[in-house]
């Protein structure tokens, strides 16, 4: 009888431990999930500053197309070319801004 009291006993702890262990294991703690949001803030910014760069350099490229194709001096009085350079500029005046 002794015997079989003391083996339910440490059954019992030993479940109801393992079940503590198992809900501290599904649920994230506090510190982790902090951990996790900065470092996806850190790529979302790190995106959109690649995303205005390859608009920037999109934009020039473009400029640069009607300069070769018209010259320098025509392009510059075209209106797309004038709309071209201030986006551009407007995306890097934001861009340093955030610098």
């Amino acid at each position: 009888m002794k015997m079989q009291t003391t083996l339910g006993i440490v059954i019992s702890v030993g479940t109801i431990l393992g079940g503590l262990v198992a809900i501290d294991a599904h649920y994230a703690k506090s510190s982790e999930v902090k951990e996790v949001s900065e470092y996806i803030c850190r790529i979302d910014q790190r995106l959109s500053e690649k995303i205005q760069q390859d608009r920037i350099n999109s934009l020039q490229e473009r400029m640069w197309r009607l300069e070769d194709r018209y010259g320098v001096e025509k392009a510059h009085s075209m209106d797309e070319y004038r709309r071209l350079k201030a986006e551009r500029d407007g995306i890097l005046m934001e861009f340093k801004k955030k610098n």
